[in-house]
């Protein structure tokens, strides 16, 4: 499954009677999120912006690291070989996010 299309935006409603009221859509303008759903405990702008913001940037980011890892693999190996003075640890939390960030797109 997956997720809906990117880039997300947020639209902000004044005319609430708790104050502003913030939608998340997707691409195509789906209704994604709402934090009038949450009341009295909404999200703030903010939060909004946040979610919007990681979201949006979610698959280059997937792909730069990818990348990354992969010339890393190719050109200087031993920084990830402790062995060689690399960080191993870091070498298996990097193929394990790698790895979620597929099972996630699945």
């Amino acid at each position: 499954m997956t997720h809906s299309p990117t880039p997300w935006t947020i639209t902000e409603d004044k005319t609430s009677s708790f104050g502003p009221s913030y939608t998340v859509r997707d691409a195509k303008g789906k209704w994604l999120l709402n934090d009038t759903l949450y009341y009295p405990s909404a999200f703030s702008r903010e939060d909004a912006d946040f979610i919007v913001r990681a979201v949006n940037a979610h698959d280059d980011l997937v792909k730069a690291l990818g990348d990354l890892y992969a010339v890393v693999w190719g050109e200087c190996p031993s920084l990830l070989n402790e062995d060689s003075g690399g960080d191993a640890s870091l070498d298996m939390r990097i193929c394990e996010l790698l790895s979620k960030a597929k099972e996630a797109q699945s």
